[in-house]
Order: structure tokens, then C-alpha cells, then sequence
């Protein structure tokens, strides 16, 4: 059994944004990848219509074409970093983040809870999705935005955290 007492900063909350952001670039979703090749087949449309209508394809407009979809490719990890930045702005600005900041986890064989100063929530593991382990927390996925994150200093050695990672793994439904 696992019982953790922490209280949830600000860069930690904001540390699993970004990682989630950054994470959803590096391997995003069936819907998300479909968008992304709509989008660069649009965009390579758009460009090669007239080209094609006019029957004049020059290396130009070719190399300008590879370029955009490169740019677009490419900085897809910079357009979420962006946009996350914005996210943390706009929380900072209302004074308080969307999740709870004092938080106790026990973890049991079939289930942990979670307590905050407001709520106890029981969860089972076979709701978990995966657990990913960051530079500075343990994040346990229970959906495309809901977690339980787990910060670094809740852990009285690396070696505990390594067997908790290991302990958790093990709890994900196999699919």
C-alpha cells in the first residue's frame, strides 16, 4: 500500500500541462493524426490547384510547397507549447488552477482514493489508461484530461518511486 500527503504547486500543475501538450504533438491521437494529414492534404491542394489548372509547375513553387509542409510538420510542437503557455496565462490570471492543490492518495490492491479538502473519490485501476512518468511527476492517465498527478517530492527515495511506477504499471487493463 501506497499513502502520499502533498500539496500540488502551481509548476507542477503547469509541468503536467505542458507535458501533455508535448506528449499529444509526439503521439497524437487517430482523430488528431486524420486532422493533421486533412490539413497538410488541404494545404498542398490549395498551393498545387492553380499550378496544375495553369500547367505551369516550376521548382519554385515546389520547393516553396515542401517548405510550408515542413514548417507546418515541424512546428506543430511549437504552436502547443504556445498555446499551452496561453492555457497557464489565462489560469494564473483567474488565481486558482483546475484541480486541487492539497491532496492525500492511498493506493490499495484494487483501487486508490484520492481525498482533497472538498472530496474522496474512489478509483479502480480498470479505468487507467497509462502511466507516464515525467521529469518531475508520476501522472496517471485516466482519461484525454483527467489525471492524478503525483509529484516528485511525495516520494521518500527514487527507489520508491521506481516501485510505485512499477507497481502501477501493473494495475493498467491490458487492451
Amino acid at each position: 500500500m501506497y499513502n502520499f500527503s502533498y500539496y500540488l504547486t502551481e509548476e507542477e500543475f503547469f509541468g503536467f500541462t505542458m507535458h501533455q501538450a508535448l506528449a499529444q504533438v509526439a503521439s497524437p491521437s487517430k482523430g488528431a493524426r486524420a486532422i493533421k494529414i486533412a490539413m497538410i492534404i488541404l494545404a498542398s491542394a490549395i498551393l498545387l490547384l492553380p499550378m496544375l489548372l495553369l500547367r505551369q509547375i516550376r521548382i519554385p513553387e515546389l520547393i516553396f510547397l515542401v517548405v510550408i509542409v515542413l514548417l507546418f510538420t515541424v512546428g506543430q510542437k511549437y504552436i502547443a507549447v504556445f498555446h499551452t503557455k496561453i492555457q497557464i496565462g489565462a489560469f494564473k490570471k483567474m488565481g486558482r488552477l483546475p484541480c486541487n492543490q492539497d491532496v492525500r492518495l492511498i493506493f490499495y490492491d484494487e483501487h486508490y482514493t484520492e481525498i482533497t479538502p472538498s472530496t474522496e473519490a474512489k478509483i479502480k485501476y480498470t479505468i487507467l489508461e497509462k502511466v507516464d512518468s515525467g521529469r518531475d511527476a508520476v501522472y496517471i492517465q485516466l482519461g484525454a484530461v483527467q489525471a492524478t498527478i503525483v509529484p516528485n517530492k511525495a516520494f521518500e527515495s527514487d527507489a520508491q518511486r521506481y516501485e510505485f511506477l512499477e507497481f502501477l504499471t501493473g494495475k493498467i487493463p491490458k487492451k
